[in-house]
């Protein structure tokens, strides 16, 4: 009899880099979870948000909380309001707690106190309808709450906010707003045009420049992209503009304004969820949204290459895999109005075609949301609880998903959002060379953060097979 030895070797890291940055969340009514760097996951019930969308938080380098927003009020690390970033006392940000992306944070480059704070209205039609006044009374649409007392009755558009974290504010707030909603420019400024009135979509996402020293924020609206340069000397405020299907038209707004817009964590694709894209020849279609992909270069900021993937849906969050080579996205199917999660092969011949279901049901989907632990994180199913898909980078079902994976804590609940990140803080791998039995296998870790530390743990089992 003879047998045949074969290594099994489990490879664990621990990193010490900049992903530890989103290690603390907050969303939903009140909800939070912090990530341990040993991979478990606390839920936290201390937070004080209250957002049905729109949400943003960031943690220093060891994992501690630092600020989080709903992109109109700002909280300190200790949960106190930051005097200038205060809405319900009139120093409020531009944001909208029922804007997909209402608030994404980005810290200034060799300004440790420095962070940025970008921001996205919700992009109301009745605001447009009688611009450039702002709009009173009630809106029609009986989710879109009531204005002025939930709302300026005005479209705001993109705007930056800046947290300096070494400012006390006068209530004793660690940190507080030192430059409020400065506005950067994301359509066509005729004042006879319809883009003026609307000034953006609720789609926004950051990601890591190729210098590695910088930041591109990116947003959509209409047919354009428009990058913003985040360096050492702030934001420009000259975007790089990108011309690429599809084109979204303002009619059918605000409802053609929602959806998701990712990085991948290598920083080389976009990915965008169009809940609908209804034009005058085809008005308010529940079911004429769709996912796109494009290429991004990190080194220009151009988009680029887009792909349709899925058509005539209702697309709302979507997310790369750690790996950059999955993609996954949330969406409501014409066909039985089902709810749906799916999975996509990035590196297929056919992406569109590599389309496995990894979840359905009745119940309404959320955002999705990558996590330092590298599993990816989404609402649906039970207010209560957060699913989870705990093996992204795997094809088909192995990906391992759990509808009611994460608890969270009593007395809160998630609704449609989680925050978003800079993708570029998952983005760290290794490879292994020279696997076969009797050479020295060569690992290398691979990331497009700087690593200041990293922990090896090699688990070794030895199986005995015929």
């Amino acid at each position: 009899m003879k047998f045949k030895l074969f290594l099994l070797m489990t490879l664990y890291t621990s990193l010490a880099f900049s992903q530890q940055e989103a290690s603390v969340w907050y969303f939903g009514e009140n909800a939070g979870l912090k990530f341990n760097p040993d991979g478990s996951v606390n839920s936290l019930g201390d937070g004080k948000l209250n957002t049905s969308e729109g949400c943003a938080s960031i943690a220093n380098s060891n994992g501690d909380l630092l600020f989080y927003s709903d992109g109109r009020t700002v909280w300190d690390k200790n949960h106190v309001v930051m005097p200038n970033g205060d809405y319900l006392n009139g120093t409020g940000l531009f944001g909208d707690i029922s804007s997909t992306q209402s608030a994404i944070i980005v810290p200034k480059p060799g300004s440790p106190n420095l962070y940025y704070i970008f921001t996205l209205d919700e992009p109301h039609q009745e605001n447009a309808a009688v611009y450039p006044n702002a709009f009173s009374g009630n809106y029609m649409e009986t989710d879109s709450g009531k204005t002025p007392d939930n709302d300026d009755g005005l479209n705001n558009g993109l705007n930056y906010s800046i947290v300096d974290l070494s400012k006390t504010g006068s209530n004793g707030s660690k940190g507080d707003i030192v430059s409020r909603n400065n506005h950067l420019i994301t359509y066509d400024t005729n004042l006879l045009g319809e883009e003026i009135k609307y000034k953006c979509s609720e789609k926004l996402t950051a990601v890591k420049d190729a210098s590695g020293n910088g930041y591109w924020v990116i947003t959509q609206f209409t047919d354009n992209f428009y990058a913003f340069r985040v360096t050492s000397s702030g934001v420009s405020t000259t975007p790089v503009k990108s011309v690429v299907l599809p084109s979204i038209p303002t009619f059918g707004y605000r409802r053609n304004a929602i959806g998701y817009l990712k990085a991948s964590p290598n920083g080389k694709k976009l990915a965008a969820a169009f809940d609908q894209i209804d034009t005058a020849t085809s008005p308010y279609n529940n079911y004429k949204g769709s996912l796109y992909t494009f290429d991004f270069d990190t080194s220009t900021g151009i988009v680029l290459n887009s792909k349709l993937i899925l058509s005539d849906v209702k697309a709302y969050g979507v997310e790369f895999s750690n790996n950059s080579n999955v993609l996954y996205a949330s969406f409501n199917a014409s066909v039985g109005n089902s709810y749906q999660l799916a999975q996509f092969d990035l590196l297929s011949m056919d992406i569109p075609n590599s389309k496995t279901e990894i979840f359905g049901g009745s119940y309404g989907v959320g955002a999705l949301q990558l996590a330092p632990n590298k599993k990816i994180y989404f609402c649906t199913y039970s207010f209560e609880s957060l699913a989870v898909v705990n093996n992204p980078d795997v094809l088909g079902l192995g990906c391992d998903f759990d509808k009611e994976g994460q608890k969270l804590a009593q007395n809160t609940k998630r609704i449609l959002g989680l925050p978003p990140f800079i993708t570029s803080f998952f983005d760290a791998f290794f490879d292994a060379k020279k696997l076969c039995l009797g050479t020295a296998t060569e690992f290398t870790l691979n990331s497009s953060e700087t690593i200041t530390s990293a922990t090896w743990d090699f688990a070794m089992e030895f199986l005995a097979r015929l």
